[in-house]
Protein backbone atom coordinates (compact mmCIF):
# COMPACT_ATOMS: atom_id res chain seq x y z
CA UNK A 1 0.00 0.00 0.00
CA UNK A 2 3.25 2.51 0.68
CA UNK A 3 5.64 1.14 -1.74
CA UNK A 4 9.44 3.18 -1.35
CA UNK A 5 10.02 5.57 -3.57
CA UNK A 6 12.17 4.66 -6.02
CA UNK A 7 16.09 5.09 -5.50
CA UNK A 8 18.66 6.24 -8.57
CA UNK A 9 20.89 4.66 -6.76
CA UNK A 10 21.12 0.88 -5.05
CA UNK A 11 20.62 0.36 -1.44
CA UNK A 12 22.63 -2.41 -0.05
CA UNK A 13 22.18 -4.03 2.72
CA UNK A 14 24.18 -5.79 5.60
CA UNK A 15 27.45 -3.97 5.30
CA UNK A 16 27.95 -5.18 9.17
CA UNK A 17 27.36 -8.75 7.95
CA UNK A 18 30.04 -7.93 4.92
CA UNK A 19 32.85 -6.85 7.24
CA UNK A 20 32.64 -10.00 9.18
CA UNK A 21 32.68 -12.68 6.80
CA UNK A 22 35.79 -14.87 6.30
CA UNK A 23 37.60 -14.03 3.24
CA UNK A 24 36.34 -16.95 1.01
CA UNK A 25 32.81 -16.08 1.51
CA UNK A 26 33.07 -12.49 0.64
CA UNK A 27 34.64 -14.06 -2.44
CA UNK A 28 31.65 -16.30 -2.87
CA UNK A 29 29.46 -12.86 -2.50
CA UNK A 30 31.29 -11.78 -5.58
CA UNK A 31 30.90 -14.40 -7.83
CA UNK A 32 26.86 -13.98 -7.58
CA UNK A 33 27.62 -10.39 -7.84
CA UNK A 34 29.60 -10.82 -10.85
CA UNK A 35 27.42 -9.34 -14.19
CA UNK A 36 28.14 -12.05 -16.65
CA UNK A 37 26.75 -10.07 -19.78
CA UNK A 38 29.18 -7.23 -18.77
CA UNK A 39 31.92 -9.57 -18.11
CA UNK A 40 31.42 -11.17 -21.60
CA UNK A 41 34.68 -12.28 -22.91
CA UNK A 42 36.78 -10.86 -20.37
CA UNK A 43 39.49 -12.59 -18.71
CA UNK A 44 41.29 -10.85 -15.59
CA UNK A 45 43.56 -13.17 -12.88
CA UNK A 46 44.96 -11.72 -9.46
CA UNK A 47 46.66 -12.90 -6.95
CA UNK A 48 45.14 -11.89 -3.37
CA UNK A 49 47.79 -11.64 -0.19
CA UNK A 50 45.70 -10.87 3.17
CA UNK A 51 48.46 -9.41 5.69
CA UNK A 52 45.74 -9.95 8.42
CA UNK A 53 44.77 -13.42 7.94
CA UNK A 54 47.94 -14.37 5.98
CA UNK A 55 45.87 -16.19 3.42
CA UNK A 56 46.62 -16.05 -0.27
CA UNK A 57 44.26 -16.78 -2.82
CA UNK A 58 44.60 -16.81 -7.01
CA UNK A 59 41.16 -15.13 -8.27
CA UNK A 60 40.36 -15.21 -11.72
CA UNK A 61 37.85 -14.32 -14.30
CA UNK A 62 37.12 -16.69 -17.41
CA UNK A 63 33.61 -17.01 -19.31
CA UNK A 64 31.84 -14.44 -17.11
CA UNK A 65 32.62 -16.89 -14.16
CA UNK A 66 34.60 -16.03 -10.76
CA UNK A 67 36.60 -18.59 -9.57
CA UNK A 68 39.28 -18.46 -6.54
CA UNK A 69 41.56 -20.98 -5.15
CA UNK A 70 42.73 -20.88 -1.52
CA UNK A 71 46.59 -20.89 -1.56
CA UNK A 72 47.53 -20.69 -4.86
CA UNK A 73 49.47 -18.17 -6.82
CA UNK A 74 50.07 -17.64 -10.46
CA UNK A 75 53.13 -15.94 -12.21
CA UNK A 76 50.75 -14.71 -15.34
CA UNK A 77 48.01 -12.36 -13.12
CA UNK A 78 47.30 -8.96 -14.27
CA UNK A 79 48.56 -8.17 -10.52
CA UNK A 80 49.70 -8.82 -7.17
CA UNK A 81 47.16 -7.18 -4.69
CA UNK A 82 48.22 -7.23 -1.09
CA UNK A 83 45.07 -5.68 1.26
CA UNK A 84 43.33 -6.51 5.12
CA UNK A 85 40.20 -8.55 4.68
CA UNK A 86 38.17 -5.21 6.28
CA UNK A 87 40.01 -3.77 2.78
CA UNK A 88 38.73 -5.98 0.51
CA UNK A 89 35.25 -5.67 2.44
CA UNK A 90 35.24 -1.92 1.99
CA UNK A 91 35.83 -2.39 -1.80
CA UNK A 92 32.90 -5.14 -1.84
CA UNK A 93 31.00 -2.25 -0.06
CA UNK A 94 32.05 0.21 -2.39
CA UNK A 95 33.21 2.53 0.51
CA UNK A 96 36.86 2.80 -0.67
CA UNK A 97 38.61 1.56 -3.75
CA UNK A 98 41.57 0.17 -3.97
CA UNK A 99 43.83 3.61 -4.86
CA UNK A 100 42.20 4.84 -1.60
CA UNK A 101 43.81 1.78 0.17
CA UNK A 102 46.86 2.23 -1.11
CA UNK A 103 47.14 5.72 -0.22
CA UNK A 104 46.62 4.52 3.23
CA UNK A 105 49.36 2.50 3.00
CA UNK A 106 46.84 -0.52 3.62
CA UNK A 107 47.06 -2.43 0.43
CA UNK A 108 49.78 -2.35 -2.43
CA UNK A 109 49.85 -3.44 -5.90
CA UNK A 110 52.14 -5.05 -7.95
CA UNK A 111 51.23 -5.09 -11.93
CA UNK A 112 48.35 -3.41 -13.60
CA UNK A 113 45.96 -2.32 -10.70
CA UNK A 114 43.36 -0.45 -13.39
CA UNK A 115 42.49 -4.03 -14.04
CA UNK A 116 41.46 -4.79 -10.33
CA UNK A 117 39.16 -1.74 -10.69
CA UNK A 118 37.81 -3.11 -13.93
CA UNK A 119 36.75 -6.20 -12.30
CA UNK A 120 35.13 -4.30 -9.24
CA UNK A 121 33.50 -1.99 -11.88
CA UNK A 122 31.75 -5.05 -13.01
CA UNK A 123 30.05 -6.34 -9.94
CA UNK A 124 26.68 -5.19 -9.65
CA UNK A 125 25.35 -3.91 -6.45
CA UNK A 126 21.62 -5.16 -5.50
CA UNK A 127 18.97 -2.91 -3.77
CA UNK A 128 18.23 -4.34 -0.59
CA UNK A 129 15.15 -2.57 -0.09
CA UNK A 130 12.89 -4.12 -2.69
CA UNK A 131 9.09 -4.64 -2.66
CA UNK A 132 8.63 -8.10 -2.49
CA UNK A 133 4.63 -7.91 -3.08
CA UNK A 134 3.66 -4.92 -5.37
CA UNK A 135 -0.18 -4.03 -5.02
Amino acid sequence: RNPRPPSPTPRPGAAGQVRTLPVEQILDSLSVRLNGPKAGARGFAFNLSFTDTGERFLLSVENAVLHYRRGRVDKKVDANVTLTRAGLAEIVLREKTLADLIAAKTASVEGNGAAFDEFVALLDVFDFWFEIVMP
